[in-house]
C-alpha cells in the first residue's frame, strides 16, 4: 500500500513526521481490515529494493538541510 503526504508551504520537519505517522496508522488499519476480509493477496505489493530506504535516522546535517529548505520555502515539491 502506498500514499503520498502532501507537503504544504509553512510545514516543518516535525509536521511532516506527524503526518507520516498518522498516515502509517491509517494504512495499517486498512491493511488489517483487508487481511481480515480476505483481500490481502490483491492488496499486497512486493517491496523490492527501494531507492530511499525507510526506517533509518537521517544524519544531523540532512535534518538541518531539510529544516532550512522548509523554513525558506525552497522545498522542490510543494502541493500548494
Amino acid at each position: 500500500m502506498r500514499r503520498e503526504v502532501p507537503v504544504l508551504r509553512g510545514m516543518t520537519y516535525e509536521d511532516l513526521c506527524y503526518e507520516t505517522l498518522v498516515l502509517a496508522g491509517v494504512l495499517m488499519k486498512e491493511a488489517l481490515i483487508g487481511y481480515d476480509e480476505g483481500r490481502w493477496p490483491e492488496m499486497r505489493r512486493r517491496q523490492g529494493v527501494p531507492e530511499h530506504p525507510t526506517f533509518r535516522n537521517a544524519p544531523p546535517e540532512v535534518l538541518a538541510e531539510v529544516a532550512a529548505k522548509l523554513l525558506a520555502e525552497e522545498y522542490a515539491h510543494y502541493a500548494n
